[in-house]
């Protein structure tokens, strides 16, 4: 959909395009290099770790708690998704990474 700024600048909606898929790739790139290195994955398991993102959210009693705890548990879900998306193969080293803990980190 065209512009106020589209009519003043023709070439402005396919810059913004171009630059909106240059942003994508990078992204994109940036997932990829933290997932290639240790250190990259080290910071993924703990994040995963620390969203409870493979343990219950549930807490009886406490529907705040709950809910803060789903939202938490969510932003693993983007997380594990993300990494999923892009090295699905690197599942098992992450999740031994999770599972070995915070000494590991």
């Amino acid at each position: 959909m065209a512009d106020l700024d589209d009519y003043l600048d023709p070439g402005g909606e396919e810059r913004r395009e171009r630059d909106a898929l240059a942003e994508r790739v990078a992204a994109e790139d940036a997932w990829r290099a933290v997932l290639a290195s240790h250190h990259g994955r080290l910071v993924l398991a703990a994040l995963l770790r620390q969203s409870g993102y493979l343990g219950p959210s549930h807490t009886p009693g406490d529907p705040l708690s709950t809910a803060y705890r789903e939202g938490a548990r969510a932003l693993g879900g983007v997380i594990h998704a993300r990494a999923m998306a892009l090295d699905p193969a690197g599942w098992p080293r992450l999740w031994r990474l999770i599972a070995a803990g915070e000494e590991s980190a």
